[in-house]
């Protein structure tokens, strides 16, 4: 399988990126197209695939951290596991603590760029070279760009949508910005305990309150 691995991020210094190179803009565009805390966006450009998670540090103010894996001529089809695999990378940088590091529950940024971490960096594509072998990715030939919209179209959906779904949003819109469901649950359960501190809500209510408020998010992103 033909990776090509970018780390990149806002910190001290400003945006930083290794390797640097002409996909900068693409890379941060892709963190403009984020609307939750973590996010999955794939793009496709003629034979190449870029999947690109952006996480948000939630300590400082406009950081974020992204990891882009590139391949040629295939599409990834088992999403569960590659968010997955994307979520436990930025935790073992956390871990390290040379690239990020823990301020309490919250993850945030160690360093103020990255081209002084080319040790860490390389430890990181073999961490993710290593997680790769362990899941299944059943990687799929290229469908057929079918784009009816601009180049710059953009898909909001769902992690819980399914692949076949996805992978054909990724031949229908320039970029498929992919969201967990599970995230947005536990989010919406942070605001029902602040509304109701005792627990005491109707089983039936609570489900038909988080039913209704996903699915106004839902609306809102498309």
């Amino acid at each position: 399988m033909n990776l090509s691995t970018y780390i990149f991020g806002q910190f001290d210094k400003g945006y930083t990126q290794y390797p640097l190179d002409c996909n900068s803009e693409l890379l941060q565009h892709c963190v403009k197209l984020s609307k939750q805390d973590r996010q999955l966006i794939i793009f496709r450009k003629e034979r190449l695939m870029f999947y690109t998670f952006v996480m948000f540090l939630s300590s400082k103010h406009n950081s974020y951290i992204g990891i882009c894996l590139s391949f040629n001529d295939l599409m990834v089809t088992h999403f569960d596991d590659f968010y997955q695999m994307f979520m436990e990378s930025i935790e073992s940088l956390a871990i390290e603590g040379e690239i990020l590091t823990y301020d309490a529950d919250c993850i945030t940024y160690k360093c103020s760029a990255l081209e002084n971490k080319t040790t860490e960096i390389m430890g990181l594509e073999k961490y993710i070279n290593a997680k790769m072998e362990q899941i299944t990715l059943s990687p799929k030939s290229l469908l057929p760009i079918q784009y009816g919209l601009a180049n710059d179209s953009v898909k909001y959906c769902p992690l819980n949508i399914g692949a076949e779904t996805i992978c054909n949003f990724a031949s229908r819109y320039a970029f498929t910005v992919v969201s967990d469901a599970t995230n947005m649950v536990e989010e919406l359960s942070d605001v029902e305990h602040i509304l109701y501190p005792n627990g005491k809500r109707m089983k039936k209510e609570k489900d038909s309150l988080i039913g209704n408020i996903k699915e106004y998010i839902w609306n809102l992103l498309k």
